[in-house]
């Protein structure tokens, strides 16, 4: 059985291809490192980084990348669904509208025990309503960490004042 059947994922991606030329099948959510051909379509299509998107500048970046990790906790509060303890690396594929491409994740070693498809189905749900505040010429990316709940949120627009 596939991965795109386990996952019930039917986003695809048109533009994308894998490395030996043909259409790529993406789904919108899976584990870093479950298919190397993703990430080198999406590199390639997707080269700004975040950074760049945010202007060179770290405190707005910053600020955004927890203004994301703030609305996946409130989602998961909206769908009643507990992602205290989880600690994850995520990498975020977003089009240049600041909807969501794709996103990958791997959980963290001392992250709570979650199975799998329960953080992917989670993680879809999010992408699919989501849009970044931070908008582009062309798509972009982002390599980070999220844990949860959310601590040290600071807030970076009462210290600019």
């Amino acid at each position: 059985m596939s991965l795109l059947v386990l996952c019930g994922m039917s986003a695809f991606a048109q533009d994308e291809k894998d490395m030996a030329g043909q259409p790529l099948e993406m789904p919108l959510v899976s584990l870093i490192g479950e298919d190397e051909d993703i990430f080198v379509a999406l590199a390639e299509t997707h080269g700004d980084i975040f950074l760049q998107v945010c202007n060179n500048d770290m405190d707005i970046a910053y600020d955004k990348w927890m203004d994301m990790l703030v609305a996946m906790e409130d989602y998961s509060h909206e769908i009643n669904y507990d992602i205290r303890g989880v600690k994850t690396y995520l990498y975020v594929f977003w089009n240049a509208d600041g909807t969501v491409k794709h996103l990958a994740f791997y959980p963290k070693a001392n992250s709570r025990n979650i199975p799998i498809a329960e953080l992917k189905a989670f993680f879809k749900g999010f992408a699919k309503e989501y849009k970044m505040s931070v908008t582009a010429n062309k798509g972009f990316s982002h390599y980070a960490s999220g844990s949860f709940p959310t601590f040290g949120r600071s807030d970076l627009s009462a210290k600019r004042n």
